[in-house]
């Protein structure tokens, strides 16, 4: 099941240029299984050193939290069958391949367990390497929020990225913790506009949300075309995104639109672009860095293919 809608990206002035790079060489990609991309064995696709010394970026520096939930305690909420798979993938990607976030500063808010092997594997790893897994109910997302932000330093990267399921309620807008009660979302629920406000005041000046939410259920009525409006985004949530100061958004869906999961790949439409596009398949700049913007063009381009 693939998503019906298009990525929508913010781009503050400020930080067009933000550091997420990989080797121009790897610019083209390599296909592998399910058309996941991966580097050849060998081929590093970490950013060359003296290309961080110069943009004044360290590793270490840098701080992530990576919430997947997957089951929650209120049975109205359906699972969400690859959001522990998505968080942990996107978590490798930035520890562990591309090397932008030490792995002792990484958090991984995890309720339930992946599907895939791929990405048990991978949880192993981040744990050996020094990252920690958490709970991922309301008060421990919060209090993680805070820490992580606190853990970064000037010449770092904060990522927060949440898979789960979002909702608008009395005008707001909110994600769901694994503790949420649907019919209380208000009282419950992680607001989106404090979850921007926190990353936002974290110290490192480089932030990024990826917020792989408002999913349709997953029913025959559903996919009859029968929807839950709540779950659609909002124009409210649409708003927000726009207003975040300070940090670049990434969001699956667009106003009105709902995300999808794509069973073959036991992924997000939207988090396998990412993925792909960051182990080298967006285009590189002149600097051979790829950058906010080619990243964001290159996932609009690839949640278009797979749609039409």
């Amino acid at each position: 099941m693939m998503n019906r809608s298009v990525p929508t990206m913010i781009l503050p002035r400020l930080l067009t240029r933000l550091l997420l790079g990989v080797c121009c060489g790897l610019a083209g990609g390599w296909v592998f299984g399910q058309d996941a991309v991966r580097p050849p064995r060998g081929v590093s696709i970490v950013v060359p050193e003296e290309t961080r010394v110069a943009e004044g970026f360290d590793p270490a520096e840098s701080a992530g939290l990576f919430v997947g939930i997957r089951h929650f305690d209120d049975e109205r909420l359906a699972e969400v069958p690859f959001a522990v798979d998505d968080a942990i993938d996107l978590a490798h990607l930035f520890a562990l391949e591309l090397d932008l976030i030490a792995p002792g500063k990484l958090v991984l808010a995890l309720a339930g367990e992946p599907r895939k092997s791929e990405s048990k594997n991978r949880l192993q790893a981040l744990l050996d390497a020094g990252a920690v897994r958490e709970g991922a109910r309301q008060a421990e997302i919060y209090d993680l929020l805070d820490k992580r932000g606190k853990a970064t330093n000037a010449k770092g990267l904060f990522v927060v990225a949440l898979a789960t399921h979002g909702f608008s309620d009395q005008g707001s807008d909110y994600l769901v913790a694994s503790d949420s009660l649907r019919r209380r979302i208000v009282r419950t629920g992680i607001a989106v506009s404090e979850l921007f406000d926190d990353v936002a005041r974290a110290t490192a000046p480089r932030r990024i949300v990826i917020l792989d939410a408002c999913r349709e259920r997953l029913s025959a009525a559903t996919r009859a075309g029968s929807a839950d409006a709540a779950s659609a985004m909002s124009q409210t949530f649409a708003e927000a995104i726009a207003c975040a100061a300070g940090l670049v958004v990434l969001s699956r869906t667009t106003h009105g639109g709902y995300s999808y999961d794509d069973f073959e790949r036991s992924n997000g439409v939207f988090t396998a672009a990412i993925v792909d596009g960051l182990r080298g398949r967006a285009p590189a700049d002149e600097r051979s860095l790829i950058t906010v913007r080619s990243l964001a063009d290159y996932v609009d381009q690839r949640v278009r293919e797979c749609l039409f």
